[in-house]
Order: C-alpha cells, then structure tokens, then sequence
C-alpha cells in the first residue's frame, strides 16, 4: 500500500509536471489552475477550484484576491446597515421586534467588511490543498466563540439577543485576525511549498 509520504512525493511530481504544463500553455492563470486541479485529484481531494488560480498564479494575484474581502464587505455591510429597518419590517411590525432586529443587522453591517477577508483567504487555502487549518479556525471560533460565548452572555449572565449577536461578531473578528496572519505569513499556499 502506498505510504503517506509516497503519496505525497506522487503529488509533488504530478505538481512540477502541471506547471510545466501550464508554462507550456502560456504560464499561471488558467492554466495553472488546470495544473493545480490536477494535484488535488491525485491527492484525492475535493476543494474549490478558485484557490488553484490564485496558488500557481504570480505576483501579488492573491494579494489581490484576499482584498477583494474588503470591499465586498464593505458595500454588502453598507446596504446592510442603511437597509436594516426596511428588512426586518418585511418579517414583522412588532416594534420591539423591529427595534432589536435593527439594531442586531447594523452590528452586522458593521462587521462585514472584516468577515469578507477570512472567505477569501480560507477559499484560497481550501484550493491549494491546506484544509487543517482552516477547520481548526473555524472550530475555535465557532465552538470557542459562537456557542460557548452566546450559552455563558445569555444563560449565565443574562445579557440578552444583543450579546448573541456580539458573539458572531467577535466570531467573524477573530476569522479575520487569524486568517489575515496565516495569509500575511505565507504559509497559506501549500502548492508553492510543494514544488
């Protein structure tokens, strides 16, 4: 059977043989992303296709990519935030319904810009073969944050829907540090360490 380790050098060599295709083709881009696809399907892995473009392509491509989060998140938290009252009205005209639920979409709002980053970053990391760490971010905030937050600010002290809401952000926040310095160190793109 094959071992861990020769699997991984199969993978190595199917890497170097897709870029050299994709150089062959006209170099990175599309091409590269062919390459890189095909890594993924002799590790056997089932990831986005984006993240492979981003991985083979060069210069400051994933740069870009990542602070593409900004700005997506910043016009989504926008309307958000100035649309929250109009919305939450479709659903129902309870004036306390109506006031917290506006108040809860603007938190929101003004924590999407800092959500956008971490979808894109972990779309990348997914892409190019690094899978561990995004899951164990992902669990740390949700099962640290999330839950754990919310069950302690609403069943033990008592703080109410508010506080809930303040949990996904301080959630969404953390993604966003943590991804943003597993981006900045360069240790995102498993492919280019891999060849």
């Amino acid at each position: 059977f094959p071992t861990r380790r020769s699997s991984d050098l199969a993978a190595g060599e199917a890497l170097r043989g897709a870029r050299g295709l994709g150089a062959a083709a006209g170099g990175g881009g599309e091409a590269g992303g062919a390459g890189a696809g095909a890594v993924r399907a002799v590790r056997g892995e089932a990831v986005p296709e984006r993240g492979g473009s981003a991985a083979d392509g060069g210069g400051t491509l994933p740069v870009r990519r990542a602070a593409d989060g900004l700005p997506a998140g910043g016009v989504s938290g926008g309307l958000l935030f100035f649309f929250a009252r109009p919305l939450v009205c479709l659903f129902t005209q309870d004036p306390e319904v109506i006031f917290l639920g506006t108040t809860v979409l603007k938190m929101v709002a003004l924590s999407e810009p800092f959500y956008g980053v971490p979808i894109v970053v972990e779309g990348m990391m997914q892409g190019c073969g690094r899978t561990t760490v995004p899951l164990v971010f992902n669990l740390i905030g949700m099962w640290g944050i999330r839950i754990l937050g919310t069950f302690v600010c609403t069943r033990i002290l008592g703080y109410g829907l508010v506080s809930a809401w303040g949990c996904m952000i301080g959630h969404n926040l953390l993604l966003f540090v943590l991804f943003g310095y597993w981006f900045l160190s360069g240790r995102w793109n498993a492919l280019e360490n891999a060849g």
